[in-house]
């Protein structure tokens, strides 16, 4: 039986959701460590203190705690308060011009964003930072099949906030919220924030994470090809 079209607008989160964050980001950290000689920890505990931290100065991020300024160089600021001959404004630099050319996509992205290309308007909606996002997408296989990224950085709103999404419906000239869904890692940004806004979700998950928070989305999947069930 032919499925029925329910969804006309997807939107999608960019890393950890179509991009390979996390490979991306220990290539990118253990790359710019090498060069500026960091020598106090081995490169791959570093790598692991890294992601801690940068997870939780994303989060204050996204609850409005901090800028982004503040989380490029605050997040070296703590990893490296033992190297004192690193510049930490050079550092984060450096390491943001490494991590925009990697444009690492995760397994299936290119195959599903192709198929749903088709049928339905496809939005990339993002927190991340603006220099990195729009060369990432541009040098992936993944730029012509995407109509538009919406750049918190840019318009000056972040996720969970629901007027980011206003913003991507505005872009994609789209505003029936019963045909919109958002598809991403982050429970308390790309969920809750999509719930906020009204329209459906869909959590990416791919460590199959009990979900024990209030955040309750409309669909959970581990792999981006589960999305064929419903789309």
């Amino acid at each position: 039986m032919k499925k029925t079209k329910k969804y006309e607008l997807i939107l999608f989160d960019a890393d950890d959701t179509l991009f390979d964050y996390k490979a991306s980001e220990e290539i990118t950290l253990k790359a710019t460590l090498a060069k500026y000689k960091a020598q106090k920890n081995d490169h791959h505990s570093y790598y692991l203190r890294y992601k801690q931290i940068n997870h939780q100065m994303w989060q204050k991020f996204s609850q409005n705690q901090i800028t982004l300024q503040e989380l490029r160089t605050t997040r070296y600021e703590i990893l490296l308060a033992q190297e004192p001959h690193i510049n930490i404004v050079d550092f984060s630099e450096d390491y943001v011009k490494k991590f925009a050319e990697c444009s690492h996509l995760l397994e299936n992205a290119w195959e599903i964003c192709s198929y749903l290309k088709q049928n339905y308007k496809i939005g990339i909606v993002t927190n991340g930072i603006t220099y990195t996002q729009k060369i990432r997408l541009k040098n992936s296989a993944l730029y012509p099949l995407i109509d538009f990224m919406i750049i918190a950085e840019e318009v000056g709103i972040a996720k969970p906030n629901p007027k980011i999404f206003e913003i991507a419906c505005q872009k994609a000239g789209h505003q029936n919220k019963n045909t919109i869904i958002m598809i991403g890692d982050s429970l308390e940004c790309d969920i809750q924030g999509g719930i906020d806004f009204g329209i459906d979700t869909c959590w990416m998950n791919p460590e199959k994470t009990k979900n024990a928070t209030k955040h309750k989305p409309n669909y959970e999947i581990s792999n981006l090809k589960e999305l064929l069930n419903f789309l």
